[in-house]
């Protein structure tokens, strides 16, 4: 299996007993011997100290060639380095594999280094309690989903910081840091009640409105000295119309009381001829008092 760094995984027991039995596919003879120089450079690493270094290589040759020798020097490294939970899940594979290539010197390594681990392991417990168990939870640690069984079991677990995060449709995410210690250290994080995403009210739909349109009347600028100007001009040609017939009326009905005096007509053709002019008389005085009524309300407007 690859190096895994400090901030690891939390390793559970039944994903390494799952793998301890696979079935061997056939290894090729390039990956064979790539993997035997990987595994060579790892031991000359490890005589080095260089502990840190020498996990990698081991870690491939074993994805290469997974041979049971292999991986007891990739636990061996990973305890050297302090990845306690690490290397003790992979001495229990290493262990199932000793048995079936029958190698009892590998078995007895690996049990000798597994009694002298489990009494230093540092363990995580990941909680979530029945409240907390909302329909589409997923909750993770360092990015790998921790599944519903493993909810509430105490696991094995590599000192260091390691970040738990749960999430659900339509509920904030929560996030929350744990660390763990190097020796027979004990951590329990418990996942809380994610809060509901409040759903804003959807927005109706407001036509724009309309300007209204200016009245003629209420325009302004520069139309409006034009219109009082000819506004008052019309005033003005209705006052002098006004008086113009108004001098037709006073004319016509002089004519009316010269031709009949004190309404007395001397004869028909008088009396016929009278009652036209008092007709024009009359219509003159209307036409007269209408123009002088325009006139002025215009000149008033203007």
């Amino acid at each position: 299996m690859p190096f895994i760094p400090r901030s690891s995984l939390v390793l559970l027991v039944l994903v390494w007993v799952a793998a301890s039995a696979p079935v061997r596919a056939e290894v090729s003879a390039t990956d064979r011997t790539l993997a035997r120089s990987l595994f060579e450079e790892g031991r000359r690493f490890t005589q080095q100290g260089r502990h840190e270094d020498a996990c990698p290589k081991f870690a491939e040759s074993f994805r290469l060639d997974p041979a049971s020798g292999t991986q007891i020097n990739l636990a061996v490294c990973h305890e050297k380095v302090g990845l306690t939970a690490t290397a003790w899940a992979e001495f229990n594979d290493a262990l199932s594999r000793a048995r079936e290539d029958r190698r009892a010197d590998r078995e007895k390594l690996a049990r000798t280094r597994l009694a002298a681990l489990e009494p230093v392991l540092s363990k995580l417990e990941v909680v979530v309690p029945a409240e907390s168990r909302i329909g589409g939870l997923r909750v993770t640690l360092d990015g790998v989903e921790v599944r519903e069984p493993a909810w509430g079991v105490s696991t094995p677990t590599d000192p260091g910081e390691h970040v738990v995060e749960a999430t659900a449709h339509g509920r904030r995410p929560w996030t929350s840091r744990v660390v763990v210690g190097d020796v027979s250290d004990r951590q329990t994080i418990e996942v809380p009640v994610l809060e509901l995403i409040p759903v804003a009210p959807a927005k109706k739909d407001v036509a724009p409105r309309q300007p209204v349109p200016a009245s003629p009347l209420q325009d302004t600028g520069a139309s409006q000295p034009a219109l009082g100007w000819f506004l008052g001009g019309v005033g003005i040609v209705g006052l002098g119309a006004g008086a113009y017939f108004g001098i037709q009326a006073k004319s016509k009905w002089s004519d009316v009381e010269g031709a009949c005096p004190d309404g007395r007509c001397p004869d028909d053709a008088a009396r016929v001829a009278n009652a036209g002019l008092q007709d024009e008389a009359a219509r003159s005085g209307t036409i007269s008092t209408v123009a002088f009524v325009a006139g002025a309300a215009c000149l008033a407007a203007g």
